[in-house]
């Protein structure tokens, strides 16, 4: 497997939002991929929370990108649901 640590894939105000990229080796063609988003409310979390089912999906024949997203109070929405 391969995996690539914090690449940026969006600005958002000040802030960069990262993903970590996981990728079957030796993959010579398109692979169908998965963006995994950790759960948390967006009060809390962390895209390492789902590097195991990136793994998982991986041993699948998938590409997953675990991604990062504003929590409540980093310059999202304010309002509670």
């Amino acid at each position: 497997m391969q995996i690539e640590f914090d690449r940026p894939f969006a600005t958002v105000g000040q802030k960069t939002l990262m993903m970590d990229v996981f990728r079957p080796i030796g993959a010579d063609t398109p692979t169908p991929a998965v963006v995994l988003v950790h759960g948390g409310f967006w009060l809390f979390g962390e895209r390492w929370y789902m590097h195991d089912w990136a793994a998982d999906l991986v041993g699948q024949g998938y590409a997953a990108m675990s991604i990062e997203y504003r929590l409540l109070g980093e310059g999202g929405s304010t309002r509670r649901l």
